[in-house]
């Protein structure tokens, strides 16, 4: 349920056989054993110790363990996703390139970096929070459409209510995700101001994977330009300092110049590295010649 579709399980080329094979299997159990050999089940595994990782945390006194746990979760689903989508077939050296460039350009390459980032540094629980619904969300995907079919039985009832709650909350909970991603903007910026351990390497990373979702995400804009109307709205009050207007204005103004500051580079680093690679091709076709 990435900001496209990250709901989407990741392919898989066993998925067929697998479902092949666990029709002529005779018990559930060997069915589920099937399937645990699967990348697909990796990929549920590591969204469905997140979910749970996230709920005995709350339940517990929030211990480090479980918060660890937790970011552990995402770094396998959202590794498993980009491996698969990236490097599960073996190519040459030209391959590989044009595979890290995706990679970097991949809806789910900034959450698996963000997760990094918020397993190394201090504990930021509303940073769990947009995670926790991604994990509900895909796990939900691969019980109703990999795990309860292909172990049990496909007519269950309960696949259809499943299916029927992800259709009716699937753009709510990427509104919702994309709110979150905000507020925890604000915290990590209110951190780095009282100068917390680590706090102004958080919030520029942050500052960053906000304006990759930006530039990525449908909902995430409706939410900044949400969040910006009703901001302009308040601040627009008579009774608000002239100062705190002034600043307001000059926040906006830095942070447009700063966006296209990094649009500039990164065209610029682009360009760079595809004429390198023209270069080194028109290299390698004289050599042959």
């Amino acid at each position: 349920m990435s900001s496209t579709s990250r709901t989407n399980t990741p392919q898989n080329k066993n998925t067929h056989a697998s479902a092949n094979a666990s029709r002529i299997t005779t018990t559930p159990f060997q069915r589920l054993i099937l399937l645990t050999k699967t990348t697909q089940f990796a990929w549920f595994v590591g969204h469905f110790t997140t979910f749970l990782s996230f709920i005995f945390y709350n339940l517990n006194g929030f211990p480090q363990f479980l918060y660890n746990l937790f970011y552990v979760g995402v770094l396998v689903s959202f590794g498993v996703q980009l491996y698969q989508c990236h490097f599960s077939t073996r190519r040459g050296a030209a391959g590989i390139s044009n595979n890290i460039q995706g990679l970097i350009s991949d809806v789910n390459f900034p959450y698996f970096i963000m997760a990094i980032l918020w397993l190394l540094t201090p504990v930021n629980v509303i940073g769990c929070l947009p995670f926790f619904i991604f994990s509900l969300f895909h796990s939900l995907t691969y019980l109703k459409s990999i795990l309860l079919p292909q172990v049990f039985n496909p007519n269950l009832p309960i696949i259809s209510k499943i299916n029927s709650f992800l259709v009716t909350n699937q753009e709510r909970s990427m509104i919702y995700s994309a709110n979150l991603e905000l507020a925890c903007l604000f915290s990590v910026f209110f951190r780095a101001l009282l100068w917390r351990p680590r706090s102004w390497i958080v919030l520029i990373a942050y500052i960053l994977f906000i304006r990759t979702r930006y530039h990525g995400s449908i909902f995430m804009q409706d939410s900044i330009r949400h969040w910006v109307v009703r901001l302009d709205g308040v601040l627009s009050s008579p009774n608000v300092n002239i100062k705190i207007k002034m600043a307001y204005t000059r926040l906006k103004a830095y942070i447009e110049r700063f966006d296209l500051l990094v649009s500039q580079y990164t065209r610029n680093l682009v360009k760079g590295n595809t004429s390198g690679s023209s270069d080194k091709d028109a290299a390698e076709t004289k050599r042959q010649q």
